[in-house]
């Protein structure tokens, strides 16, 4: 088939299959998409927010406040984020094993143990494959936090709705 790659086709490609560089700069995209995603189903009105202009740590404490994913989990964002700055803005950057272990020891409990169970079922624990698998980790367990959540973020947005229709019916000023 022509034309653009699946989705998981593209991400296979980027992180599955990348190189390093391409892993954590590509990978840090893949990333911050599923952060989007989140605060998107997260937030009645996710257009006024201007999302795409927050800072990547401030789109993980927000996605973090809104119960996506676990307070332990933060630090394995942070860790990637300061690894992708560093290889996006240095010339001389470069991603190294001791990097990989970094990332690995900030990961929460749910990414680690996700990371274990891929490594143990006999996939090769060479570098960069845990680096792969630890980005692959973090942005399925954010899909599946937002898909588990989604019914709840679809009964606040038809709440709040609801609550702008009936101030509008009333006649209330408008705080565009």
């Amino acid at each position: 088939m022509a034309g653009r790659p699946e989705p998981f086709d593209q991400f296979y490609e980027d992180v599955g299959n990348g190189t390093v560089f391409e892993v954590v700069l590509r990978g840090h995209l893949w990333v911050e998409s599923e952060l989007l995603r989140s605060l998107e189903a997260a937030l009645p009105f996710p257009a006024l927010a201007e999302l795409d202009r927050i800072a990547f740590g401030h789109k993980v404490a927000l996605v973090a406040a809104h119960g996506l994913m676990k307070p332990d989990e933060r630090s394995g964002f942070q860790r990637l984020n300061l690894m992708r700055n560093r290889l996006a803005h240095r010339l001389d950057g470069e991603f190294t094993e001791r990097d990989e272990s970094d990332l690995l020891n900030a990961l929460g409990a749910r990414h680690r143990a996700n990371v274990d169970l891929v490594v143990t079922s006999g996939t090769p624990s060479t570098f960069p494959n845990r680096l792969r698998i630890a980005v692959t980790a973090m942005c399925v367990q954010l899909q599946i936090d937002r898909d588990t959540h989604q019914q709840a973020h679809e009964r606040l947005r038809r709440s709040a709705q609801r609550l702008v229709d009936l101030a509008d019916q009333r006649g209330a000023p408008n705080d565009d």
